[in-house]
């Protein structure tokens, strides 16, 4: 496992456990996307490799606003699009 990814999987169960949430996920930006790559609570790999665009989904709104969110339920959460529902209500 590269140096990166041993931090960004720490970092990432480090935030879900302060923030005391179920499931975590984040990765890598480049060229304004996020890939998904560090996950933590996912009962399946279907976000694995996603590529997220700014202002789509949970991870396009952190995308944007260059802070961690939550949300409490996200196949009704109004804060966010739901570009994503198909693989992560999956």
């Amino acid at each position: 496992m590269s140096d990166a990814r041993t931090v960004l999987d720490a970092e990432l169960h480090n935030a879900a456990r302060a923030a005391g949430l179920p499931v975590v996920f984040g990765g890598e930006v480049r060229a304004g996307r996020l890939r998904l790559t560090g996950f933590v609570g996912m009962r399946t790999t279907g976000l694995h490799g996603l590529e997220v665009l700014p202002g789509a989904g949970l991870g396009g709104r952190v995308l944007m606003q260059e802070n961690p969110i939550a949300v409490t339920d996200y196949g009704t959460a109004r804060t966010i699009t739901h570009d994503y529902d198909r693989p992560v209500l999956a």
